[in-house]
């Protein structure tokens, strides 16, 4: 039998068609609740980046369920089946 949980890896380690947990998430936050995250949003693409002001290197993740811009250091909930 197979269990599905989440691992932390940094966002600059997502890679398109991981699964990641966004919810509750402070970068994939949205007061909405009609367009709150629900289950796993699977990664579509990622653009890494560096903000121009502080020359920090930035990650988007292009995802089933929104686009969502993080520091690339940030840990976000990788899906693991194990």
């Amino acid at each position: 039998m197979s269990v599905d949980t989440c691992k932390p890896v940094y966002a600059d380690n997502i890679e398109p068609d991981d699964e990641i947990d966004l919810d509750g998430d402070e970068y994939a936050e949205d007061l909405d609740p009609a367009v709150a995250m629900s289950g796993y949003a699977l990664v579509e693409r990622k653009t890494e980046w560096y903000d121009a002001a502080t020359g920090f290197p930035w990650v988007t993740l292009w995802t089933t369920q929104g686009n969502f811009e993080m520091p690339a250091g940030h840990l976000v909930k990788l899906k693991v089946v194990e």
